[in-house]
C-alpha cells in the first residue's frame, strides 16, 4: 500500500490533481464520515430504538424503510445539486446536512410518533445527502485522477476508509457500554458534523465543475 501510495504522490505535488492539502482534507472528511457514522454508530441506533425507546421491529422497520427512500432520491438528487450549487457546494452540504439527519435520531424523544416522526426523517435525510455526497466526490476524483492512477487512487482511499471498520465498532461496542447507547449516538453525529470542517477549509469548496484537470498521456 506505501508503494502504492508513493506511485502517485508525484502526481499530486505537480498540482495536476487535488493539491496535497486538498487530497488529505477530501481523505480525512471521507474517513472520519465512515468512521464516525457507518460503525462506530451503526448497530447503535437500532439498540437505543429498541432498548429505550421501546420501538417495536415493525415501527423499526419502517424507519430503515425512510433511510432507503431517502439513498432512492439522493440518487437522482445527485447531478441536478452539482449543477445547481456547483460539485464542490454539494459535496460539503451533503455532509453537513447528513450530520444534521444524524443528529436527529439521538434527539428522538417524547411520543411515539414523534420519535417515528425524527427517526424517519433523519434516516431520510442521511440516506438521501450520502448519495448525494458519494456520487459527487467519486466522480470528482475519477475525474481529476489519469487514467494509469484511477486503481491506485480508489484502493488507497478504500483502504484508508476500511481499514477503522473493525477498530470502529469496537469502539462503538465500548462507548455504548460505557457512556450509553444515546450519548454514543450523539458522539457519532458530532463526528460526522466536523468532518464538514476538513471540506469547507479545503479548496473543493471552489470547484463549480467537473472539468478534467490532466491531460492523459
Amino acid at each position: 500500500m506505501l508503494l502504492c501510495f508513493s506511485s502517485f504522490t508525484p502526481f499530486l505535488s505537480r498540482g495536476d490533481f487535488f493539491s496535497p492539502y486538498h487530497l488529505c482534507s477530501s481523505l480525512t472528511s471521507c474517513l472520519n464520515k465512515n468512521f464516525q457514522q457507518s460503525h462506530l454508530c451503526g448497530w447503535s441506533v437500532n439498540l437505543y430504538a429498541i432498548r429505550e425507546l421501546h420501538m417495536s421491529p415493525a415501527i423499526l422497520g419502517l424507519t430503515i424503510a425512510g433511510g432507503s427512500v431517502g439513498a432512492l432520491i439522493g440518487s437522482f438528487a445527485a447531478t441536478p445539486a452539482a449543477n445547481w450549487c456547483g460539485v464542490g457546494r454539494a459535496i460539503v452540504g451533503a455532509v453537513c446536512l447528513e450530520g444534521l439527519g444524524a443528529l436527529l435520531i439521538p434527539l428522538a424523544g417524547g411520543s411515539m410518533w414523534l420519535v417515528i416522526s425524527l427517526f424517519i426523517a433523519g434516516r431520510f435525510l442521511m440516506g438521501m445527502m450520502d448519495l448525494i455526497y458519494h456520487i459527487n466526490q467519486l466522480s470528482l476524483r475519477q475525474i481529476r485522477t489519469p487514467n494509469n492512477l484511477q486503481g491506485r487512487v480508489n484502493a488507497t482511499i478504500r483502504f484508508i476508509a476500511g481499514g477503522v471498520v473493525a477498530f470502529s465498532s469496537l469502539l462503538g461496542g465500548f462507548l455504548g457500554t460505557a457512556i450509553g447507547l444515546r450519548a454514543t449516538l450523539f458522539l457519532g453525529a458530532g463526528g460526522v458534523c466536523f468532518s464538514c470542517l476538513w471540506l469547507i477549509c479545503s479548496p473543493i469548496w471552489k470547484i463549480t465543475d467537473l472539468q478534467p484537470a490532466h491531460k492523459d498521456k
